[in-house]
């Protein structure tokens, strides 16, 4: 054999180790993702009203049953505000707790709404970084090709 030819099945030799390197690194990734979207999947799994509580203590954000909880004491804070009210023949007081409840209430249920729209924006913004560290990764692929 020539030196060129030699060349030419070290050139090819080198082009197989860095396609295998590519494969390895691509599966990498592939399991990577299926790692993660199974953590997606447990965390997004129905929990009992003692597990959501558990859950969110330790975790950040806070929990649908929580969320519900919430909702139920509130309701059962105005009906027994409007029971008082009734009672003592609608003292001021009373009335003004109703519209303090009233404003907590209200103000709660806006900063939950207000947080679970961040946390949408940051969770599509890192799906955004993920998607253009792969673009730059390819890039950086077919340079060294």
């Amino acid at each position: 054999m020539t030196d060129l030819e030699q060349q030419k099945i070290e050139e090819t030799n080198k082009d197989v180790e860095v396609k295998d390197e590519i494969k390895d690194k691509v599966d990498e990734v592939k399991k990577e993702e299926e790692e993660e979207e199974e953590e997606e999947i447990v965390e997004e799994v129905k929990r009992t009203m003692l597990e959501s509580i558990v859950y969110t203590i330790f975790h950040e954000g806070i929990d649908d049953n929580i969320h519900l909880l919430i909702r139920i004491t509130f309701v059962c804070l105005f009906l027994s505000l409007i029971g008082l009210l009734f009672v003592t023949h609608f003292n001021i007081h009373i009335i003004m707790l109703l519209i303090i409840s009233i404003a907590l209430c209200v103000t709660l249920e806006w900063w939950l709404y207000e947080w679970n729209n961040e946390k949408a924006i940051r969770d599509a913004e890192k799906e955004n970084e993920e998607e253009e560290e792969e673009e730059e990764e390819e890039t950086e692929e077919k340079k060294t090709k």
